[in-house]
């Protein structure tokens, strides 16, 4: 789903970890920072993918993107 960074942020990352006591760990606590990072992850995508066109860095909305871990979104 297409949505701000500054929301994306407040989400929960599935590819986040923390190794602290002995062991590695994505779920830990409120006290756990493994939210999303938006753009400075590498997964994370601008604009929507259209196979008729394609976007130019220009036709993208600032801000605006999805986690491309995981495959494009449904339309």
């Amino acid at each position: 789903m297409m949505m701000p960074e500054d929301e994306a942020k407040l989400k929960w990352c599935p590819m986040a970890r923390l190794s602290e006591m002995g062991g590695t760990y994505n779920r830990c606590g409120p006290s756990a920072n493994l939210q999303c990072i938006g753009s400075a992850c590498m997964a994370w995508r601008t604009g929507v993918w259209d196979h008729q066109r394609n976007l130019k860095p220009e036709d993208r909305t600032p801000g605006v993107g999805y986690c491309g871990a995981f495959g494009r979104p449904k339309s």
